[in-house]
């Protein structure tokens, strides 16, 4: 420890008034999208400020690299969550196109498996009648 705390302080107040300016005023004009868009844009300020303070703290420090090592374990268990998402999705999908398109699926399969295309369609005389 080296006691020094400004830089800490120095991020935390100027999230608190980010928030504040930010997501409070968009909180009256856009309802709880606009305080969404505050709690971005204060973690937003708060990260870079972090991030500067880090390089000056430790200068040479890779920092990238360790943010990239840090989130590194998450990435697969996001994979098999989004996939099983996917997952659901499909299944959900096609068990409701089943069960209430039966009727047009019927319809379209036997489109499909009719061998004989019917009657032709009369042609038309250069006039446009019929015959």
């Amino acid at each position: 420890a080296t006691g020094r705390t400004r830089p800490v302080m120095f991020v935390g107040l100027t999230g608190i008034f980010t928030l504040l300016a930010v997501g409070g005023t968009l909180l009256f004009v856009n309802g709880l999208d606009g305080y969404a868009i505050g709690v971005a844009t204060m973690t937003v300020v708060t990260l870079v400020l972090r991030w500067h303070f880090i390089r000056r703290f430790f200068p040479g420090f890779p920092i990238a690299r360790y943010i990239a090592r840090a989130i590194a374990p998450t990435v697969p268990a996001i994979a098999a969550v989004l996939a099983g998402e996917v997952g659901i999705y499909l299944v959900a999908t096609v068990a409701a196109t089943l069960i209430l398109e039966r009727g047009l699926l019927r319809e379209a399969i036997g489109y499909l498996r009719r061998r004989d295309p019917g009657p032709a369609a009369p042609e038309l005389s250069p006039s446009g009648s019929g015959g």
